[in-house]
């Protein structure tokens, strides 16, 4: 992998770098992967079997019952108000 960068930016990279105690390559990478994390965090793909998707699928439709959910299915919308 390589990187274009400003003088200012692969300054600012050094810099960081020297003070943490570490190389440029192992402080960049360092650095890309937690931001990649990041990136990915909300992106994970779970596969289930058919059976677990029905099952979810169920969950989804028929929530367990609490007195909380059932006043809030229960009120009128702030549409209807």
């Amino acid at each position: 992998m390589s990187l274009r960068l400003t003088a200012q930016d692969d300054d600012l990279i050094r810099d960081a770098a020297r003070l943490s105690g570490t190389t440029v390559t192992d402080f960049t990478a360092s650095a890309a992967v937690v931001r990649a994390r990041e990136a990915l965090a909300d992106q994970v793909r779970v596969t289930v079997g058919p059976a677990a998707w029905d099952a979810f699928i169920d969950a989804l439709d028929h929530p367990a019952p609490t007195p909380r959910l059932d006043r809030l299915m229960n009120e009128p919308s702030v549409f209807e108000r």
